[in-house]
């Protein structure tokens, strides 16, 4: 299971937040990136999109925000995890890789002009796109409003 913890140390609006409003703000922020990473999140087949849940633990100044992306691999590895950081060449390995058939003698590769059959193929892997990276990028401006909105929320108006 991949997951992505993001724990916010420092948010300060005038005269500081309480722990019901920080808890409020990891709430906000935290959904807020779930929407946006479910926008960002390749959808060839939307099985990774779909899987993606938004958590929390604790409650008060200690709450944490937890995004999870669950999509397995046929052998149970984390489907997201590859995509967020890419495979072979392009992931954190930094080495291409060979594929054979497990349970044939060649492998079947579709293509446009149609199917090719080989023993083995040679694949560079694929490239990283880190969606929840691009997703924090999108929002980190929107925090300070999200964290205004908290304070309002328990304690009224914000001085300007």
């Amino acid at each position: 299971m991949s997951e992505i913890r993001i724990d916010i140390e420092q948010v300060q609006v005038r005269r500081g937040l309480a722990g019901r409003a920080f808890e409020r703000l990891v709430r906000k922020v935290t959904e807020r990136l779930g929407t946006q990473a479910y926008d960002e999140a390749p959808k060839a087949t939307d099985n990774m999109a779909h899987g993606m849940t938004v958590d929390f633990e604790g409650s008060g100044t200690s709450t944490r925000g937890i995004l999870k992306a669950v999509a397995k691999t046929r052998d149970g590895r984390s489907y997201p995890y590859f995509v967020h950081e890419g495979t072979g060449l392009y992931g954190p390995e930094k080495r291409s890789f060979f594929i054979e058939p497990k349970n044939k003698k060649a492998l079947a590769i579709p293509t446009p002009g149609g199917v090719i059959y080989r023993r083995s193929a040679h694949v560079l892997g694929m490239k990283a796109r880190p969606f929840y990276r691009w997703a924090a990028e999108k929002i980190a401006k929107e925090v300070p409003a999200l964290a205004r909105a908290a304070y309002a929320e328990i304690f009224g108006s914000v001085d300007q």
